[in-house]
């Protein structure tokens, strides 16, 4: 079974306000993110240990949790 990702409403919203040009970074991310979530150089979370944050390249991170029951990864925000 392959990954699945969602995003919640305010990580669509964030990801909308985003410059054009550095939301193909944040897909990016996300797409290897799908392919491995193991293998993705990601980091804990100080105030919540069960989320997780990438950097994305143009000083973007991206917070997420891992739902490993439904092998999907939620998108929480995008900062």
């Amino acid at each position: 079974m392959r990954w699945g990702i969602r995003l919640t409403k305010r990580a669509v919203k964030e990801l909308y306000a985003l410059e054009r040009v550095l939301v193909p970074n944040v897909w990016a991310v996300l797409r290897a993110l799908l392919e491995d979530p193991d293998a993705a150089n990601i980091q804990t979370d100080e105030d919540d240990p069960s989320l997780y944050w990438l950097a994305v390249e143009g000083d973007i991170a991206v917070f997420f949790e891992i739902v490993d029951e439904e092998k999907t990864i939620v998108v929480i925000r995008i900062e």
